[in-house]
This record gives C-alpha cells, structure tokens and sequence, in this order.
C-alpha cells in the first residue's frame, strides 16, 4: 500500500492534472503524475485510482478534491515549496512544471525515509512502559494506572523513606512529552527518578479500549489521583507533590481544590499550564478558523458500541499548532522541510510525540471548555466545579499548599499571561515562579547536564530539605 504521504503527493499530482485536463499538454502532466507516485509506491501506479488516493490522503477518510484555485491558494498560504509548480501553470511553462515535478519526486523520496526514522525513533522514545527496566505499574483503577518511573542512572535506587512526585499529563496528548527521549537527556519525569526520587505518573486507560475512560468525568478522574496518591504516600511515609503539563497541571489544581487531598499532597508544581485559558488564543480561537469541512470532522466525536462517544485528538491537535498548520497539507510540506534538514533524533522524536494524538474522554474534555472561554475570577474563582463545589484558588494558601509554576517566555500555546494567571491571582510571594526560555515544549526537551537540574526539581528537592 501507499504511505500517506504517497497518497498525498499523488493527489497533489491528480488534482492539478484534473484541473488542467485540456490541451496537448495533459499527457505530459500526467506522466508526470504517474511518475511521482511510481516513485512510491510499492504496487504499480495504475491500482490506484484518483477516488482511492484521495481517499487515503484526506483527513481522517474524508475524500477531498482541490481544484486549480485552492492547491494554489494552498501553496501560496503554506509558502510550500510547490509554489514554483503553480507558477509554472499560471504562464503555461510545461517544461518548468514537468522539471520542477522531477525535483519533487527526490524530494519526496527523502519523506519516506523520514517518516521510516520517525518509526525507528519510537522504539527508544517516550515513556516506554511496556518496558520493566523503564518503568512498573504499581497500582490502577477501571480507568488509569499509576507507573513508578524507574531510575536509569548507574547506582542509584528509588528510596523509599523520599518525598514521592505523581506527575498528571495532558489527555489532549500523548504523555510521552514527559520523557521524551531519556538517553539523550531529555526526560523530565526521568530527572526526578535518576535523583532516587520516588516518581510516578498517571496514565488513562485507551478511549479506543475502555469504556470507563470514554464514558468518565471529571470526578471519577479526582477519585483515581486521589486513590493514586493517598497509596503513594503511604508507601513512602511523606505527602506527595503533585505536578502537571500544560492541561494536566489544571487538573491537578482543580482536583487540590476540593480538599480531597488535604493531608495527602502538600505541593503542586505545574509546566506550561493554561491557568487562564481565555489568553490562550492558538486553543481558544484556533477551532473558529479552521474551515467548515475540517473543522466539522474535527470536532465530530466517535461513537463506539453501547452509545459511548470521546472526541477525536486531531481537534487538539490543530490548536496547539494553529488552524493554518493543521491539515494534511501542511503536514506534508512541513515534513519536505524537514526532511531537508536532515533532523537529529530529538527533533524526530518530537515528531513522533505530536503525531500521536489520542482521542479524549468527552466528559473530561466538556469540563475543559470554559476554561477556554473565562478567565479566574477576581475573587479566585474559577469557571469550573467538581463535585459540584465552587473552586477557588485561595484555597491554596488555606491549605498551606506549596506552589511552583513553571511558564515558557515564548510560548505561543500557552503565552506568559496564561501560564502567570495563577501566581496573580494569589497574593505575592505564595507561588513559586520559573521562566524558562523558549517555546511550549521548551521545559520538557532540554538536555540537563550532569550537576545541572532543572526549576521544577530544585523545587521538590527544597521541599524535601524543609
């Protein structure tokens, strides 16, 4: 079979050559077209019919056929490197288009044997829990497990008289972001476990296996961290620090709030957390500018047997990247800038991570929304509840509760006033805040050097001193 990005490269080719189905010259074209999925292909060009590659290039199965107008206003919005292509068409230049297609078909070559290393890099990216030297699950629930993060450093053990860390992970993406790609350094769950720090991580069960998870809110969720982190503690004898990425870390302040975890968890530490999501305009308007036909399979929810619905990962997807960056298209341009650039293995296991994009409980995700549409109130308040209860983040500095945020200074997914929305919201002085340079990603992709550690592990390693 075609790869996708065959299929897409095709369809680029058929489109066009549909449009432009006139004259002596639709021959050349397409060759040419034939030509650049050849090229391909494992099986011969002539199975593949324009209805089947579009097909299996269109977002999650929806056939879509661009005329002339659109693949050009594609190139010129995209800055896509077909733009020459398009050009040649305008002035009717059939040699330039025929060459400039040859320059592509290398081009696209160098695609497969990228998306070939991306598969290879998943084999030592990411979490890796199926894997007992990296990581053990300890305890679970109908819907989530709790893994202890394994210590990879030569001589050193997980001790067990340690102030212990549970760490909450976005449901809006994969949480192999939390350990991104441990033999080079780039782990920041893996920094805490290689210090001997007891470290655990809460992963839900797959909404494509598991009926609790897609029929689940978000106090059955408050109910299983709390079970999770009420056992940590008795485990190690010390109250645990609860910590979050980005929408985790919003979970893990809402679910502080109830006082369900008064006298078990005593500190939150967040990264890049949307505390103010209506200031988060990549994830509150990014849905808007998507165009209907996109947006609406998007936002579709898939339903499976018994009446159970989640919604589809790709919507996340699109707006943490932006509603420009979010179609097949312009993954397929992005990944011929890339592979141009012959990437190292961080930025291909970053490419794994956000290719991985896993369909959210409907529950979780509807109690997520006015997150993106209201800010904390003045009072503290915040525009969601559990348990039916008003949350209010000054419940905080009632329960004595150690707080510590970590915010990106060029984060275009979360930018700084979100992030910082709860250090201003309480008074001066309570929370402890980091500004790590760089983009979204940034705390969670650096490379510590040995004696190096990071803002977050200098603060539980402060609290575990006091």
């Amino acid at each position: 079979m075609a790869t996708f990005f065959t299929a897409v490269a095709a369809v680029q080719a058929l489109a066009v050559w549909q449009a432009l189905a006139v004259g002596p010259e639709y021959n050349r074209y397409a060759s040419r077209a034939l030509d650049m999925l050849g090229a391909l292909a494992n099986e011969p060009p002539k199975q593949f019919s324009f209805a089947d590659l579009c097909k299996l290039a269109a977002i999650q199965g929806q056939a879509t056929e661009l005329g002339l107008r659109d693949f050009a206003t594609l190139c010129r919005v995209t800055k896509g490197p077909l733009a020459k292509i398009v050009g040649a068409w305008t002035v009717g230049d059939w040699d330039s288009v025929c060459a400039e297609i040859d320059v592509q078909i290398e081009r696209l070559k160098a695609v497969v044997e990228l998306e070939e290393n991306v598969k290879k890099i998943r084999t030592r990216s990411g979490l890796q829990l199926n894997n007992r030297r990296r990581a053990r699950c300890l305890f679970k629930t109908a819907r989530a497990k709790l893994y202890r993060i394994r210590p990879l450093k030569p001589g050193v053990r997980t001790l067990r008289n340690c102030k212990p860390i549970i760490m909450i992970v976005p449901t809006i993406l994969s949480a192999d972001i939390a350990n991104l790609l441990v033999e080079m350094g780039i782990g920041s769950l893996q920094s805490y476990a290689d210090l001997g720090i007891p470290t655990y991580i809460v992963i839900l069960d797959s909404c494509d296996t598991s009926h609790e998870v897609r029929t689940m809110t978000i106090e059955d969720y408050t109910e299983d961290v709390s079970y999770f982190a009420r056992c940590i503690m008795e485990l190690h004898g010390h109250k645990v620090t609860l910590a979050g990425i980005c929408q985790g870390g919003y979970f893990a302040l809402a679910m502080l709030l109830t006082k369900r975890f008064e006298g078990i968890v005593d500190a939150l530490s967040t990264d890049v957390t949307p505390y103010d999501g209506s200031k988060c305009t990549s994830l509150a308007s990014g849905l808007q500018a998507l165009p209907d036909a996109v947006r609406n399979d998007l936002h579709a929810a898939s339903h499976h047997v018994g009446g159970d619905i989640d919604i589809s990962g790709g919507i996340t997807k699109s707006n943490m990247l932006g509603a420009e960056q979010c179609t097949m298209w312009s993954d397929f341009f992005a990944s011929l800038e890339m592979a141009s650039k012959h990437p190292s293995d961080k930025a291909l296991a970053i490419r794994a991570w956000l290719e991985k994009c896993d369909d959210m409980p409907y529950g979780l995700t509807e109690w997520m929304l006015p997150v993106f549409l209201n800010p904390i109130g003045a009072d503290g308040t915040l525009p969601v509840k559990i348990f039916g209860q008003t949350l209010n983040v000054n419940t905080l500095v009632e329960l004595g509760t150690r707080v510590h945020v970590n915010a990106a200074t060029e984060d275009r997914t979360v930018p700084l006033p979100a992030a910082l929305a709860l250090a201003n919201a309480l008074p001066e002085g309570v929370v402890d805040v980091a500004l790590t340079p760089g983009g979204h990603i940034k705390p969670f992709v650096t490379a510590w050097k040995d004696g190096e550690i990071s803002p977050d592990v200098d603060f539980h390693l402060k609290l575990e001193a006091a």
